[in-house]
């Protein structure tokens, strides 16, 4: 596509089937990769050169904003490469426009961020009891939500290959921890650890540190009372008077000291834990927690669009080089005038042989290069298996995109115009 001095090129090939999802039996995909199926293929770091012409970079920017404490920038970088993958994409967006089933996943997400923090304090820890019970914390954690998430996945009604493929594999992961008695490890440990009662007596000279023989009442409602504030929610904002989780204090390291000597036994139970299962949890679950982000990201994206009174659409990836569309609009150009009495133009297009090149021609600011754009924008989309910025679309395979599009000459540059378009060119 030529469009007065601007370039949009895209590279595409036959329809050819890459990946198999089943067997020849029929058998069900093993579950490896919501991004990426069963194909092995990894994300990118290097940001792709169409990105700045295409205002992609901006888009970048609001999309990561939905994604609440994850970077999924990467996983924008590497287009899926075939057919089947984009389709096997298509299939999990359309799973999580369901509400239900997005809500259970970021539940488990958020179940598996707690369950990351635990863990990492675990492996930091310098002291042997501490360490341990930060590592029983964040088995805890994970089995919660874990065992939650089998609950709420089975209540939901997916019909995509990836999620199918993931409850079963979730299933299977929950039946062989089950199997290696872990839940009862984790009731045993966690047990012997909550009978621990120790009370403090602070004196003008002396802390005495006495245990306690009967069951206690709330301890955050005697604090709340001693510390004069309103409720548990006003108490916990004052956590930041206590240690750093990674560094016991001398009256901790003194608590441990004492306590082990009392009661031996439960200090071994945690141990031991440690000890038999030091790698409970499933990379291949923690990266889904990761790249599922992906999908809830943009969804949330697509439907502040679609607020705006402008469509998001999943298209039509064909074989047969076709290539039409309806409502293509600059998505970027709408996000950068959302809130103001600017309407952005949508228009349609229509190529039913298979395209070599089009050629766009008419005044300046005619509104060319948008149009170029946006269906850039579109195709981008398309490949990456999303829901794109038109109301329809169909269009054959395209394995790569690249852009060139005038950019204003940089003063400070010491090149001319032509070397400054060789350089961009080059990438």
């Amino acid at each position: 596509m030529s469009v007065n001095g601007d370039i949009l090129i895209w590279g595409s090939n036959e329809y050819i089937l890459k990946i198999d999802f089943r067997d020849r039996m029929g058998a069900a995909m093993e579950f490896q990769s919501i991004l990426f199926a069963d194909s092995g293929q990894k994300a990118g770091k290097s940001v792709p050169a169409f990105f700045e012409d295409l205002r992609l970079d901006y888009i970048m920017k609001i999309i990561e904003n939905q994604a609440k404490g994850y970077s999924v920038r990467l996983f924008y970088y590497t287009l899926p490469g075939s057919v089947p993958l984009i389709g096997y994409r298509q299939q999990v967006c359309k799973d999580l426009s369901d509400g239900a089933l997005r809500a259970c996943i970021r539940r488990f997400c958020a179940a598996m961020q707690k369950f990351r923090s635990s863990h990492t304090y675990s492996t930091q820890c310098e002291e042997e009891v501490q360490a341990a019970s930060y590592h029983l914390e964040a088995a805890s954690l994970y089995w919660d939500g874990l065992t939650a998430f089998e609950r709420e996945l089975g209540s939901c009604s997916p019909s995509s290959e990836g999620v199918l493929a993931l409850a079963e594999y979730l299933k299977e992961h929950i039946a062989s921890l089950r199997k290696q008695q872990f839940e009862q490890a984790l009731a045993c440990a966690g047990e012997f650890f909550s009978q621990m009662r120790f009370r403090l007596a602070i004196g003008p000279e002396r802390i005495v540190i006495e245990e306690e023989t009967e069951e206690v009442g709330n301890y955050l409602e005697e604090l709340t009372e001693i510390l004069g504030v309103g409720d548990e929610g006003e108490l916990n904002s004052l956590s930041g008077i206590f240690p750093n989780a990674l560094e016991p204090s001398y009256l901790e390291e003194t608590l441990i000291s004492l306590l082990k000597k009392s009661n031996p036994d439960i200090f071994h139970e945690i141990r031991e834990f440690k000890q038999e299962f030091p790698d409970f949890y499933s990379e291949k679950l923690l990266r889904f927690e990761e790249e599922v982000q992906f999908y809830i990201s943009f969804l949330e994206f697509a439907e502040k669009t679609e607020a705006f009174g402008y469509p998001m659409a999943l298209p039509e990836v064909l074989g047969d080089g076709g290539f039409s569309g309806t409502g293509v609009y600059d998505i970027a150009l709408l996000w950068k005038s959302a809130g103001r009495a600017y309407s952005v133009i949508s228009n349609n297009f229509d190529w039913s042989l298979r395209p070599s090149f089009f050629v766009v021609t008419g005044p300046n600011q005619g509104g060319k290069t948008t149009f170029a754009r946006s269906m850039g924008q579109a195709v981008y989309f398309a490949m990456m298996g999303l829901p794109i910025n038109a109301s329809s679309l169909k269009l054959p395979f395209f394995e790569g995109i690249a852009t060139h599009f005038e950019a204003e000459e940089k003063i400070q540059s010491n090149s001319g115009k032509l070397k400054e378009e060789i350089n961009r060119l080059a990438r």
